[in-house]
Protein backbone atom coordinates (compact mmCIF):
# COMPACT_ATOMS: atom_id res chain seq x y z
CA UNK A 1 0.00 0.00 0.00
CA UNK A 2 1.46 3.50 -0.87
CA UNK A 3 2.04 5.70 1.72
CA UNK A 4 0.24 9.28 1.92
CA UNK A 5 3.05 11.52 2.36
CA UNK A 6 2.58 15.29 2.21
CA UNK A 7 5.07 17.44 0.74
CA UNK A 8 5.51 19.89 3.42
CA UNK A 9 8.89 21.51 1.64
CA UNK A 10 9.21 24.55 -0.65
CA UNK A 11 9.96 22.13 -3.62
CA UNK A 12 8.31 20.39 -6.33
CA UNK A 13 8.35 16.76 -5.77
CA UNK A 14 10.19 14.68 -7.98
CA UNK A 15 8.47 11.91 -10.49
CA UNK A 16 9.83 8.68 -7.98
CA UNK A 17 8.98 10.77 -4.88
CA UNK A 18 5.19 11.09 -6.44
CA UNK A 19 5.64 7.40 -7.39
CA UNK A 20 5.68 6.54 -3.59
CA UNK A 21 3.15 8.63 -2.21
CA UNK A 22 4.30 12.84 -1.94
CA UNK A 23 1.67 14.54 -2.74
CA UNK A 24 1.73 18.79 -2.90
CA UNK A 25 -1.32 20.11 -0.79
CA UNK A 26 -3.93 22.43 -2.74
CA UNK A 27 -2.29 24.98 0.08
CA UNK A 28 1.30 24.38 -1.30
CA UNK A 29 2.01 28.62 -1.26
CA UNK A 30 0.64 28.67 2.15
CA UNK A 31 2.81 25.87 3.06
CA UNK A 32 5.96 27.66 1.33
CA UNK A 33 5.36 30.76 3.20
CA UNK A 34 5.02 29.13 6.46
CA UNK A 35 8.26 27.53 5.62
CA UNK A 36 10.25 30.77 4.32
CA UNK A 37 11.99 33.07 7.20
CA UNK A 38 12.44 36.63 6.31
CA UNK A 39 13.92 37.65 9.25
CA UNK A 40 15.29 35.34 11.83
CA UNK A 41 12.68 33.62 13.81
CA UNK A 42 11.47 33.27 17.56
CA UNK A 43 11.44 30.04 19.15
CA UNK A 44 7.64 31.05 19.65
CA UNK A 45 7.32 31.84 15.98
CA UNK A 46 8.69 28.63 15.09
CA UNK A 47 6.21 26.87 16.79
CA UNK A 48 3.76 28.44 15.89
CA UNK A 49 4.33 27.63 12.34
CA UNK A 50 5.40 24.35 12.84
CA UNK A 51 1.88 23.88 14.30
CA UNK A 52 -0.10 25.48 11.32
CA UNK A 53 2.09 23.05 9.16
CA UNK A 54 1.19 20.12 11.02
CA UNK A 55 -2.72 21.33 10.99
CA UNK A 56 -2.51 21.30 7.38
CA UNK A 57 -0.82 17.70 7.08
CA UNK A 58 -3.28 16.20 9.74
CA UNK A 59 -6.30 17.93 7.32
CA UNK A 60 -5.24 16.53 4.05
CA UNK A 61 -4.83 12.43 6.18
CA UNK A 62 -1.25 12.33 6.03
CA UNK A 63 0.59 9.49 7.44
CA UNK A 64 4.10 11.10 7.30
CA UNK A 65 5.85 14.34 5.79
CA UNK A 66 8.45 15.13 3.78
CA UNK A 67 10.08 17.97 5.38
CA UNK A 68 13.14 20.06 4.21
CA UNK A 69 14.43 23.72 4.79
CA UNK A 70 15.73 26.02 7.29
CA UNK A 71 17.98 23.89 9.59
CA UNK A 72 16.98 25.57 12.95
CA UNK A 73 13.10 25.04 12.07
CA UNK A 74 13.51 21.15 11.09
CA UNK A 75 14.07 20.15 14.77
CA UNK A 76 10.88 21.71 15.89
CA UNK A 77 8.71 21.24 13.21
CA UNK A 78 9.69 17.42 13.67
CA UNK A 79 8.64 17.37 16.96
CA UNK A 80 5.30 19.01 16.63
CA UNK A 81 4.72 16.49 13.72
CA UNK A 82 5.57 13.94 15.82
CA UNK A 83 3.68 14.99 18.56
CA UNK A 84 0.90 14.81 16.06
CA UNK A 85 1.06 11.12 14.93
CA UNK A 86 2.79 12.48 11.70
CA UNK A 87 6.13 10.53 10.85
CA UNK A 88 9.17 13.25 9.42
CA UNK A 89 10.87 12.00 6.48
CA UNK A 90 13.79 13.72 4.59
CA UNK A 91 14.64 13.18 0.92
CA UNK A 92 17.92 11.15 0.18
CA UNK A 93 18.64 12.38 -3.58
CA UNK A 94 21.79 11.62 -5.55
CA UNK A 95 22.81 14.52 -7.42
CA UNK A 96 24.32 14.37 -11.19
CA UNK A 97 26.28 17.30 -12.07
CA UNK A 98 26.12 18.08 -16.16
CA UNK A 99 28.04 20.53 -17.79
CA UNK A 100 26.55 22.08 -20.79
CA UNK A 101 28.30 24.62 -23.31
CA UNK A 102 26.50 26.62 -25.08
CA UNK A 103 27.62 29.78 -27.86
CA UNK A 104 30.86 29.51 -25.39
CA UNK A 105 29.16 30.13 -22.18
CA UNK A 106 29.33 26.61 -19.71
CA UNK A 107 26.17 25.97 -17.47
CA UNK A 108 26.38 23.41 -14.62
CA UNK A 109 23.51 21.57 -14.17
CA UNK A 110 22.61 19.36 -10.94
CA UNK A 111 20.23 16.71 -11.84
CA UNK A 112 18.81 14.77 -8.74
CA UNK A 113 17.85 11.27 -8.41
CA UNK A 114 15.45 10.33 -5.87
CA UNK A 115 17.09 7.74 -3.97
CA UNK A 116 15.00 6.70 -0.52
CA UNK A 117 13.44 9.11 2.14
CA UNK A 118 15.08 8.85 5.65
CA UNK A 119 13.35 8.70 9.07
CA UNK A 120 13.72 12.10 11.08
CA UNK A 121 16.53 12.12 13.64
CA UNK A 122 13.62 12.78 16.30
CA UNK A 123 12.25 9.76 14.71
CA UNK A 124 14.96 7.43 15.01
CA UNK A 125 14.76 8.57 18.86
CA UNK A 126 11.81 7.70 19.24
CA UNK A 127 12.38 4.35 17.08
CA UNK A 128 15.35 3.27 20.11
CA UNK A 129 12.98 4.39 22.68
CA UNK A 130 10.41 1.99 21.22
CA UNK A 131 12.76 -0.74 21.26
CA UNK A 132 13.94 -0.77 24.43
CA UNK A 133 9.85 -1.07 25.62
CA UNK A 134 9.82 2.98 27.37
CA UNK A 135 5.94 3.17 26.28
CA UNK A 136 5.22 5.72 28.88
CA UNK A 137 7.66 8.25 27.62
CA UNK A 138 6.24 12.35 28.11
CA UNK A 139 4.64 13.84 25.69
CA UNK A 140 5.34 11.23 23.15
CA UNK A 141 2.32 9.94 21.77
CA UNK A 142 2.14 6.48 21.77
CA UNK A 143 0.11 5.87 18.24
CA UNK A 144 3.07 7.13 16.96
CA UNK A 145 5.70 5.17 18.36
CA UNK A 146 3.67 2.13 16.87
CA UNK A 147 3.33 3.11 13.20
CA UNK A 148 7.42 2.68 13.23
CA UNK A 149 7.05 -0.65 12.67
CA UNK A 150 5.22 0.07 9.29
CA UNK A 151 8.48 1.82 8.21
Amino acid sequence: MKRKIINLTQHTPLPAQIAEGVFSSSKHEEIRGLLTFHEAPTTKEMIKRALELSVIAREEGAEYALIGGAPYFMPILEKVLLDSGIIPLYAFSRRQVEEVTENGTTKKIVVFHHERFIPASMYKICEAVYQQGLENMPSLNLETLKKIKDL
